[in-house]
């Protein structure tokens, strides 16, 4: 059987929607291996190098631009004879031959609709279209878990039958124990305590982290945060400081 993937985050992104594309594909091509996996894109990248070296995981260039993707990458998908093309960030392509492929949708959140203020007005409308026309055209809808498949009915009027929760894999780097002179190490490197909570992720207000230092003010137990510095950031250092009276 043939699967092809939209690899466009599979090669451009480097958190979250990336490491779910790179994840699913390196774990179906270990654990599935009489399956061919081909990933359509513009260009390649370093990234998820490793598995594009599988001897059963392929790169298929297609067309430039965000057009050409909407509308050619279903027939590119099509034309290397693929049985199955999965959307692994909310979008399908809007063109088909109509030779017959099925079609799966991966459907991370729904924030933009539960949460609408933390969304211009435009790309509220934009992300709602594309996942409607997604779920339209699939014939089945992943959520990543049970409160996605919720909005996933709710917001996008989805049939539950046609829609399936498979959790995100865990990769192998969170499976491994590091030695105690390597932690040590680290902890020496940026003056870590003994105990502390750590928060790891892009820095935006959708994310929530002032209200983690809401919750975390008074306590005995330090957080740490990992991300690049936004503006946000500034709005929580801000309001750590008037809670330390600093």
């Amino acid at each position: 059987m043939k699967i092809a993937f939209d690899g466009k985050r599979f090669f451009s992104n480097s958190s979250g929607l990336g490491n779910y594309s790179r994840d699913l594909v390196r774990v179906l091509a270990n654990y599935f291996p009489e399956n061919d996996y081909i990933l359509l894109n513009k260009s390649q990248s370093e990234r998820g190098r490793e598995i594009l070296d599988l001897p059963n995981v392929f790169f298929k260039q297609i067309a430039k631009g965000n057009l050409s993707r909407q509308l050619k990458m279903g027939k590119d998908a099509q034309k290397v004879d693929a049985d199955i093309f999965h959307g692994l960030s909310g979008e399908l392509p809007l063109k088909w031959d109509k030779k017959p492929i099925k079609k799966i949708v991966t459907i991370h959140d729904l924030i933009f609709e539960r949460f609408p203020q933390y969304y211009s007005f435009f790309d509220r409308k934009m992300h709602l279209w594309k996942f409607r026309k997604a779920v339209e055209k699939a014939d089945v809808v992943i959520a990543i878990s049970e409160q996605t498949k919720r909005d996933v009915i709710h917001y996008l009027k989805v049939p539950e039958s046609k829609v399936k929760v498979v959790y995100q894999g865990c990769h192998q780097a969170f499976k491994e124990q590091q030695s105690l002179e390597f932690l040590n190490s680290v902890k020496e490197k940026f003056n870590l305590p003994e105990r502390f909570i750590l928060n790891v992720g892009t820095i935006e207000e959708r994310k929530n982290l002032l209200n983690i230092v809401k919750a975390v003010h008074g306590t005995e137990i330090p957080l740490v945060v990992i991300g690049k510095k936004t503006k946000y950031f500034k709005k929580v250092e801000k309001a750590y400081a008037i809670q330390a009276g600093r």
